[in-house]
């Protein structure tokens, strides 16, 4: 799921903020910004919304010309503007937010597919149902049994090397 980083100043780090509802709105005032359900909308507040139904990790941020929005430093001349993994979004005079489109692996039925898809490591080809785990980084799909535990038998994806471990832990988060 993506989320956003958001600077936390009573803590001094990074709070994650899950982008679990369709769509939110960036408010801020005194140097921060919070995310909120988009039913608080008004025409001048950014608006962070979820692109499509195949691609849950495809979001869009929409603002006004009047709005004080930048991503990566940029202006938006469009008011649009697709967000990439680790972008910068700042609202006016606030702390920047990042966008993370960073999945966290995790065992969960496979979905099943139009074609057959094998297992990356056992080869074997997965059934609909069958515990598995998608890689976060090339999205293979991966067997993941007490008796054939092929996602976490090596510390890395061997197709992209993206870390293995189901640990619930984020592998990136920006530099305070």
């Amino acid at each position: 799921m993506p989320q956003l980083f958001c600077v936390d100043s009573n803590a001094g780090q990074w709070r994650v903020v899950p982008l679990a509802a369709p769509a939110c709105v960036l408010a801020g005032d005194s140097g921060s910004v919070a995310v909120v359900p988009s039913s608080s909308l008004s025409p001048a507040t950014p608006l962070l919304r979820r692109v499509g139904s195949r691609d849950p990790e495809a979001w869009t941020l929409i603002a006004a010309a009047s709005a004080s929005v930048r991503v990566n430093g940029q202006t938006l001349p469009s008011g649009l503007k697709l967000l990439r993994h680790r972008d910068a979004v700042q609202v006016a005079a606030a702390q920047p937010l990042f966008y993370s489109a960073e999945r966290i692996p995790v065992v969960r039925p496979f979905p099943g597919a139009p074609e057959p898809i094998f297992c990356v490591r056992s080869k074997t080809q997965l059934q609909l149902g069958d515990p598995a785990v998608q890689c976060k980084s090339c999205s293979c799909w991966f067997v993941q049994t007490d008796s054939i535990p092929a996602f976490t038998y090596g510390p890395s994806c061997p197709i992209c090397g993206a870390r293995t471990a189901l640990d619930g832990e984020l592998e990136w988060q920006p530099v305070l």
